[in-house]
């Protein structure tokens, strides 16, 4: 008899595996919705994780000092995804030093006000928010805009 754990994780790795990039941002964002912070974290690349973590720890510490755009809920969490584009590109994996070939998804979201484009990286285990490219991304004024 197999492990009920080893089980899950089995079928959630082979659900991970062919998910699209907008499900894994929906799972992402649910959540954060549920105050699942361990489970939010899994969506970023390991070493985005390390970034987002330090700064919920300052969220948690400064409350309403910290600037929106330095908060990974009100930047990163937003209602639905308006469009997609998929395509292979050379991207640093999970701190190798050479680049390699991945899927790389570009997803703009919304939440009716403010649009951001985020950029997710197929890994092994699925779909990743990089959030260490995401600087680089939100230097572009067409990547982050809001309505009033």
């Amino acid at each position: 008899m197999v492990p009920v754990r080893a089980l899950i994780l089995v079928l959630l790795f082979v659900a991970g595996c062919g998910e699209k990039p907008e499900a894994a941002y929906e799972r992402l964002v649910f959540f954060a919705r549920a105050g699942n912070e361990a489970a939010f974290l899994d969506g970023f690349t390991t070493d985005s994780q390390k970034l987002i973590r330090a700064l919920l720890a300052l969220r948690r510490v400064n409350g309403d000092e910290v600037d929106a755009r330095a908060d990974p809920y009100l930047s990163i969490v937003l209602e639905r995804v308006v469009s997609v584009e998929v395509e292979e590109k050379d991207v640093q994996v999970e701190g190798g030093i050479a680049s390699e070939k991945r899927k790389v998804a570009t997803l703009v979201v919304t939440d009716g006000k403010i649009q951001r484009t985020l950029s997710l990286v197929q890994l092994d285990d699925g779909w990743k928010i990089d959030a260490l490219a995401l600087q680089a991304l939100w230097e572009d004024k067409n990547a982050f805009s809001r309505k009033e």
